[in-house]
């Protein structure tokens, strides 16, 4: 059994089922509040790697940002950290792709369908 599926098993039943207390206990117990600031940290550094296409820089960005409990970052947020520091080449791709600068997109035009 893994070990979260451990830890549910004897916590459950002790929070009585109150949802917002076995959620904190869980937070708490798997992602405490340095591994959430480091998550925060790495996707606020994001750089694409060399050779690194731009769709496998997308999905490795959000593997990270969904790696854990939620960032407190707004989408926007996400979308100007990732965008960042893209590679020249993909970031002029990324512009053509968009229709225009994405710089100056809204959330709605910039985010794919998978954020």
């Amino acid at each position: 059994m893994g070990a979260a599926k451990e830890w549910y098993s004897l916590t459950v039943g002790r929070v009585e089922g109150h949802w917002n207390i076995l959620k904190e206990k869980l937070c708490l117990r798997f992602f405490p509040l340095h591994r959430v600031s480091a998550l925060r940290i790495e996707s606020i550094t994001f750089k694409q790697r060399e050779e690194e296409l731009l769709g496998a820089a997308w999905a490795r960005y959000i593997e990270l940002i969904s790696s854990g409990p939620d960032l407190g970052m707004p989408e926007a947020m996400h979308l100007q950290h990732f965008a960042g520091d893209l590679r020249t080449d993909s970031a002029i791709f990324l512009d053509k792709a968009s229709g225009g600068s994405f710089w100056h997109k809204t959330v709605s035009e910039g985010k794919p369908s998978s954020i």
